[in-house]
């Protein structure tokens, strides 16, 4: 479900809206994602496996363009957002990740 909203965004969004709404929507959604993590692992207190596969997922998860576009077919115009949006998220998922593992 994740994965599917977001493309939606990335397809709405992500790509045709201006640097910064992109960079803020990249901050909310990874943010996002880990805080829906962290959530979800303080109310079912799983096991250290569990967990593993829990960021394991929800990093993938992080990356909304992930699998909506062929990286070769990508414009060369374009390919500078394409990798931002590949990249920067992701970082921010991890740090916002172990923010979150200390503070909340």
């Amino acid at each position: 479900m994740g994965r599917k909203i977001g493309w939606a965004l990335s397809r709405a969004l992500l790509y045709s809206s201006g640097w910064a709404l992109c960079i803020v929507l990249c901050l909310v959604w990874a943010v996002g994602v880990a805080y829906g993590l962290r959530l979800f692992i303080l109310s079912t207190h799983p096991g250290w496996l569990l967990k593993l596969y829990g960021y394991g997922a929800s990093a993938y998860v992080s990356v909304p363009n992930y699998g909506l576009i062929d990286a070769a077919s990508v414009s060369a115009q374009q390919r500078p957002r394409h990798d931002f949006l590949s990249g920067l998220p992701l970082l921010i998922f991890f740090a916002a990740s172990v923010v979150f593992a200390f503070a909340v």
